[in-house]
C-alpha cells in the first residue's frame, strides 16, 4: 500500500512538471509556427547576403543590450524570491530596467553622434547611419521585453509571459514576412521589424506595464546601498551573457570577412531548426529557472530524475531532426539548402545548453560567478579560434565545427563544477552517453550526407542503444501519462 502510494505521487511529480512545461511551451509553441510560416516566405523572397545582415542586426541588438544590462536580468532572477532589505519585487524590477535604458540613452546618443558610421560598417559592412539608429531602439525594446519577461516568469505567471512573447513573436515575424513581400531587402526589413516591435512593446506597457511599476519612483542613496549584494552579484555575472553574445556575434562577423554575406545568410537559415528545440528548451527553462532557485533544497531527488529525463528528450529530438532532415529542408528557400550536410552540427548548442540547465546549476547555487566567466571565455575563445582557423579550408562547415567542439567542452566543464557545488547527476556514465550520441548523430549526418541509406542505419542503431539505456526512464513516463489520463477521464 506504501509503495503504491509513493509510485502514485511520483507519478504526480511528473505530471506536474510536464504541464508546467508545457503551459510556458506554449510561446515556443506559437514561435515555432510562426518561425515556420515565415521562414517559407522569408527565405524564398530574400537573397542570402540580405537575411545574412538582418541576423547580425539582430546579433548586435541583443549583444548591446547585454552590454548594457550590467548584468541586472541575472540579478533580478536571483533575487526575485529573495529581495534586498527594503525593496520589493515591483521597486527591484524598476531599479533594473531603468538603468540600463539610462546607459543606452547615453551611449547610444554619443555613437550616433561620433562614430555611427564606423559602427555600421563593422555591423553590416555599409555605413548606414539610419540603421545605426534603428539598433539603439531595438536594443531599447529587448531590455524592456526581457525585464517584463523575467518577472511574470519568476512569478510564475505563464498566462502573462504567454501573451507578452506571442505578442513580440508575431509583430517581428509579421514585419519580416511584410518587408519579404513589399520590399526584400535588409534596410527595409529592419525598419519594418523595429517599427512593429516598437508598437507592441508601448502597447504591452500601457496594457500590463504600469501594474508592475512601485508607487514610489524615486531612489534615494540610502536605497542603493541596500542594492550592494544585488549590484555585485549583478556586475559578477555581467561579463557572461556579454561573452556569449559576442561569441554569435563575432561568428557572423567573421563568416562574412572571409566568405561574404550571403554564407552569413546560409549558416543563420539553421536558426528555423534552433528555433523548434526552443519550443523544448524556452518552456523547460523558463520554469526550471525559477523553480531550481525556490526548491534546490527541499527537492533533490526531483531535480536528478529530471536530468535522465531531459537527456532522453534531447537525443529523441536530434534523431528525429536528421532522421526527418530532407522533408523539413523543404520548409526552407533553395538559396540555403546547402546547409543540410552541417546543420545538425550546429543544434549541439542548443541541445547542450539546455542538458547544461540540469546539470550546472551547482555555480549559480554557490554564486561562482567568476568561475563561469572563465568557462564561458573558453568556449569563447574556443569557437573562435577552430573558426578562425578552419573556414578558409572548410567554408561555413569549419564554423559550424567550432560550434559544435566548443559547445561540448562548455557543457563538460560546466558539467563537472556545477557538480562540485550541487550535486543533480546521479548516474555520471549516463549522462556522458547522453552527449556522445548527440554528438554521434550530428557526425553522422555530416558524414553520410551523400549516402542517406547509410545515414539512416546509423541513426537507428543510436537512437535503439539511447531507448535501451533509458529504458527506465521510458517506463516511468509512460506510467504517469496513463495515469494521468486515467484522472482526467
Amino acid at each position: 500500500m506504501q509503495s503504491s502510494t509513493v509510485d502514485s505521487q511520483e507519478n504526480s511529480v511528473v505530471t506536474g512538471f510536464i504541464r508546467k512545461i508545457i503551459s510556458f511551451s506554449i510561446p515556443s509553441w506559437v514561435g515555432f509556427v510562426t518561425n515556420i510560416l515565415s521562414t517559407i516566405v522569408v527565405t524564398r523572397y530574400f537573397l542570402p547576403d540580405s537575411f545574412g545582415l538582418i541576423s547580425t542586426f539582430n546579433a548586435a541588438s541583443t549583444l548591446v543590450m547585454s552590454l548594457v544590462c550590467l548584468g541586472f536580468d541575472s540579478g533580478f532572477i536571483r533575487y526575485f524570491h529573495e529581495t534586498p532589505d527594503g525593496f520589493d519585487r515591483n521597486r527591484l524590477f524598476l531599479f533594473s530596467v531603468s538603468i540600463p535604458l539610462l546607459i543606452l540613452s547615453v551611449i547610444g546618443g554619443l555613437m550616433i553622434a561620433i562614430s555611427s558610421g564606423n559602427i555600421s560598417m563593422l555591423i553590416i559592412g555599409v555605413d548606414n547611419h539610419f540603421i545605426m539608429g534603428l539598433l539603439f531602439v531595438s536594443t531599447a525594446e529587448l531590455i524592456i521585453v526581457r525585464f517584463y519577461t523575467i518577472y511574470y516568469r519568476m512569478q510564475g505567471n505563464a498566462f502573462l509571459y504567454g501573451v507578452i512573447t506571442i505578442l513580440m513573436q508575431l509583430a517581428l515575424k509579421g514585419a519580416l514576412v511584410y518587408a519579404a513581400l513589399v520590399q526584400p531587402n535588409y534596410e527595409f526589413a529592419i525598419f519594418s521589424s523595429v517599427v512593429a516591435t516598437t508598437v507592441m512593446t508601448v502597447a504591452v506597457f500601457i496594457i500590463f506595464g504600469r501594474k508592475l511599476l512601485p508607487s514610489v519612483k524615486a531612489f534615494s542613496m540610502t536605497e542603493v546601498n541596500l542594492l550592494k549584494p544585488f549590484i555585485y552579484y549583478s556586475l559578477h555575472t555581467w561579463p557572461i551573457p556579454i561573452v556569449l553574445y559576442a561569441n554569435i556575434f563575432l561568428t557572423q562577423i567573421i563568416i562574412r570577412t572571409k566568405l561574404g554575406a550571403d554564407a552569413v545568410g546560409i549558416f543563420t537559415s539553421v536558426n528555423i531548426f534552433i528555433g523548434i528545440i526552443s519550443v523544448i528548451q524556452a518552456g523547460f527553462v523558463t520554469f526550471w529557472s525559477g523553480f531550481m532557485f525556490e526548491n534546490y533544497k527541499l527537492q533533490s531527488v526531483k531535480i536528478i530524475r529530471m536530468h535522465d529525463y531531459v537527456s532522453l528528450a534531447l537525443i529523441i529530438v536530434m534523431g528525429l531532426f536528421v532522421l526527418f532532415r530532407d522533408p523539413i529542408f523543404y520548409l526552407i528557400g533553395k538559396s540555403y539548402q546547402t546547409s543540410k550536410p552541417f546543420f545538425a552540427l550546429l543544434l549541439l548548442y542548443p541541445l547542450l545548453l539546455t542538458l547544461s540547465e540540469t546539470t550546472a546549476y551547482g555555480i549559480s547555487i554557490a554564486k561562482k560567478s567568476k568561475l563561469m566567466f572563465i568557462l564561458t571565455v573558453i568556449s569563447f575563445l574556443l569557437n573562435i579560434g577552430i573558426s578562425w582557423l578552419l573556414i578558409p579550408f572548410f567554408g561555413i562547415t569549419g564554423a559550424c565545427i567550432g560550434s559544435a567542439f566548443s559547445s561540448v567542452v562548455f557543457f563538460a566543464l560546466q558539467s563537472f563544477f556545477g557538480q562540485k557545488y550541487y550535486r543533480s547527476i546521479s548516474n555520471a556514465g549516463k549522462s556522458i552517453f547522453a552527449v556522445c550520441s548527440l554528438v554521434l548523430l550530428a557526425l553522422g549526418n555530416l558524414f553520410f550526407n551523400s549516402s542517406p541509406w547509410f545515414a539512416f542505419g546509423f541513426n537507428i542503431i543510436v537512437l535503439s542503444f539511447s531507448i535501451y539505456i533509458y529504458r527506465s526512464e521510458i517506463l516511468e513516463i509512460r506510467s504517469a501519462l496513463i495515469n494521468s489520463t486515467l484522472k482526467t477521464s
